[in-house]
């Protein structure tokens, strides 16, 4: 994984999500200065998260929607924009959750824990593709909320979520998996199975051309 990690990459989608890696890593040093220790925590943990992708040589384009949403998301929940903006939360919610969950989806296809959902020689591929990724979406939302109410409940300086605060949150995040289920089946329409996915054991194809084109 350090060989992928270190080997070159190109193409603007990577130096973009670079970018966006540097950025939140540089934020936790403002952290430090501005925001206080657990905004550096959220920082650093954003980071580490944001190196997984990187890592694994996960398709760019979703390697840097992740970047993007994580890192706008870490950096307004630090300058206030939560509290003070009763839109953006949702909003929050809907990109980076959807992020979340099309890279969820790609790494552990790339991982082989599931069969190549994007094979679209197989039945209902479609409708497999939809309910994995809004599955994971919406495991996601729910570990956003519990993380998002232990840190509200022990800095007790924040207003505490109400139910239905909790219940748009989760309903944004499932739409938003929804959405990007179908960014999924669009790209791998588009790739016509001529993609690969990383991962530790070496690159996985998507669609039928996975069968026709193994890979070592």
């Amino acid at each position: 994984m350090s060989q992928s990690f270190l080997t070159p990459r190109r193409g603007a989608w990577v130096i973009f999500a670079d970018v966006c890696r540097i950025a939140t890593l540089l934020c936790a040093g403002l952290a430090l200065v501005f925001w206080g220790p657990d905004k550096v925590i959220a920082f650093l943990a954003v980071t580490g998260i944001l190196l997984i992708p990187r890592a694994m040589r996960m398709p760019s384009p979703f390697d840097a929607a992740l970047a993007l949403t994580m890192f706008v998301s870490t950096l307004t929940g630090a300058v206030g924009w939560y509290e003070n903006l009763d839109w953006w939360d949702k909003v929050a919610h809907f990109f980076t959750t959807g992020a979340a969950a099309a890279m969820l989806c790609l790494i552990i296809v790339a991982c082989g824990l599931v069969d190549n959902l994007f094979d679209s020689t197989k039945e209902r591929y479609r409708t497999r593709v939809m309910v994995q990724t809004t599955s994971l979406g919406l495991s996601i939302a729910v570990i956003w909320e519990m993380m998002e109410w232990i840190y509200k409940d022990i800095n007790t300086d924040d207003p505490p979520a109400t139910y239905l605060d909790t219940m748009a949150d989760l309903m944004a995040g499932t739409v938003g998996s929804v959405a990007a289920g179908v960014v999924l089946l669009v790209w791998a329409r588009a790739s016509g199975g001529s993609r690969s996915l990383g991962g530790a054991q070496g690159a996985e194809r998507i669609g039928p051309a996975a069968h026709r084109n193994p890979q070592p």
